[in-house]
């Protein structure tokens, strides 16, 4: 994700902090919250890192996270949203049938 918001930032420069614009990226195009997100990206509710990120709105930025997005589907053959999941699923595609033996 951070390789897809780099390349969105260089065809629309900000002086957002990478770290933010990537949760922002991922929130997004999960539809979740930064607190559920995996590491490292994850930021929990009760720190005031949180309160703080949640002041950064990232609608000024959709330019940017649509050149992220096109990245990141070229590069990992992902079309459509992104999706939250647990560790192991997001590993897993549940369209593709488990080998046997």
């Amino acid at each position: 994700m951070t390789a897809a918001v780099q390349t969105g930032r260089r065809v629309h420069p900000t002086s957002v902090p990478s770290e933010t614009l990537v949760g922002q990226f991922w929130e997004r195009f999960t539809g979740g919250d930064i607190a559920c997100a995996p590491d490292p990206i994850a930021i929990k509710l009760s720190s005031p890192k949180y309160q703080a990120y949640r002041r950064v709105l990232g609608v000024p930025h959709a330019d940017l996270f649509h050149v992220a997005h096109r990245h990141l589907c070229a590069s990992t053959g992902v079309d459509g949203p992104l999706t939250l999941a647990p560790w192991p699923a997001a590993r897993t595609d549940p369209r593709r049938k488990p080998r046997r033996g």
